[in-house]
């Protein structure tokens, strides 16, 4: 990284990103009127969102894998939970057309 009003930038940029949490979530996009809506957010303690998705078993789910700390407790900055130990927690998710 140089110096200068650019690299200080993007070093607050990186401050700001280790130091706030993060979540996993599911959005709707409605092919219609091409707007993006919020569902919800998996459950984490706000440290993570590498998921993996899987086709469930019915063919209106899908299985999520992804890694949190343990979800019992307040939100972490990412930073902090990338040095704790963490789980992997499954999820299944059921769409309905409507």
């Amino acid at each position: 990284m140089g110096t200068g009003p650019r690299a200080l930038h993007a070093l607050k940029n990186e401050l700001a990103y280790i130091t706030e949490a993060k979540r996993c979530s599911l959005f709707h996009f409605d092919r219609k009127t091409g707007e993006l809506g919020f569902v919800l957010d998996l459950p984490s303690r706000g440290d993570t969102c590498f998921p993996s998705v899987l086709d469930g078993a019915d063919p209106s789910e899908k299985v999520v894998y992804d890694y949190s700390s343990d979800v019992n407790g307040p939100d972490l900055p990412w930073a902090a939970g990338q040095r704790r130990r963490t789980y992997v927690y499954r999820h299944v998710l059921k769409f309905s057309r409507g």
